[in-house]
């Protein structure tokens, strides 16, 4: 995700990256060239006088924009409840490492075993950032987790929920060892199982996409629109028609490429939530509690891009 301070207006019109033109200028170019073409057989070929109507373009431009927005709209609440559920996880899992270590803390100090689950939390935060990219970099948990759970992972069907009940037999154990009240481990208890939610409406977004025959035909709509303007517009505007039909175009085509980077927020786009910057955040702040010196927290790359 991109967040670097918001350029002024005039700055934001020239900016590329970040923006949907890296992705749809083939097809601007492609309509570009129909419209030169459709201008080009109207001056010398003496075609399209008697042009389309833009009467029926405009009654589908607005039906269009209405189609267009309703999707956006839709792929915007996917984003903005990934973005939710993955502030609640930063909140519960400093809340949980917090009841974890506050009630395991003889003389100051941070027992050992307390901050094992701790570092168990840690390595579940990132467990799940990976399942949601679809990346099984589990290697990079082995400091994390005991050995027995690690070599667990690469054959579970649900890595970071085998985590999870690691920590709560873990925490079992302690309560039957009586290192804490039985309301503190109904706590911690409720706390994992916060998280279990939390985890199960991240997996609802990552595989319910928006049913592929709306994407289909959308896509085809926006496409026959643009591509058959400059028909409905050389013969009113001539040689204007180019610039016209792709300014038009390049509306419906962006807004629908908006669409399809929100739909899903836990990739790698640009846009797309920055899930190893939340996961880096939320290990800086327990590896703090845990009194492990300053860990940094992440920065914007040169792009100003968190990923």
């Amino acid at each position: 995700m991109i967040v670097t301070e918001r350029k002024g207006s005039i700055r934001l019109l020239f900016t590329i990256y970040g923006s949907t033109l890296p992705r749809i200028w083939p097809r601007l170019l492609g309509i570009a060239v129909v419209a030169e073409v459709v201008v080009l057989l109207k001056e010398r070929a003496g075609l399209f006088h008697s042009a389309l109507s833009v009467q029926p373009f405009s009654i589908m431009g607005i039906a269009l924009g209405i189609f267009l927005g309703f999707r956006n709209n839709t792929c915007y609440d996917r984003w903005w409840e990934g973005r939710m559920l993955w502030g609640r996880i930063t909140n519960d899992a400093r809340n949980l490492a917090r009841l974890i270590l506050s009630l395991n803390r003889k003389d100051g100090k941070t027992d050992e075993r307390a901050a094992e689950e701790v570092r168990t939390l840690i390595a579940w935060v990132h467990a799940l950032r990976m399942r949601l990219r679809r990346k099984a970099q589990y290697e990079e948990l082995r400091p994390l987790l005991p050995a027995h759970v690690h070599a667990a992972l690469p054959s579970s069907t649900n890595p970071p929920l085998r985590i999870l009940a690691h920590l709560s037999e873990r925490l079992r154990e302690d309560y039957d060892a009586k290192r804490f009240a039985p309301h503190h481990h109904v706590a911690m208890e409720a706390a994992i199982s916060e998280l279990v939610h939390h985890q199960g409406g991240c997996e609802r977004i990552l595989s319910t996409p928006i049913p592929i025959s709306y994407s289909v035909l959308l896509h085809r709509l926006v496409a026959l629109y643009c591509f058959a303007l400059p028909f409905a517009l050389v013969g009113s505007l001539g040689h204007v028609t180019t610039f016209v039909s792709v300014a038009i175009a390049y509306a419906f085509i962006g807004i629908d490429a908006v669409g399809d980077e929100l739909e899903d927020p836990f990739g790698e786009d640009p846009n797309d939530l920055p899930l190893l910057a939340i996961s880096q955040t939320i290990e800086a702040n327990l590896r703090e509690l845990l009194g492990e010196g300053d860990v940094p927290l992440p920065t914007p790359d040169d792009r100003g891009r968190l990923r």
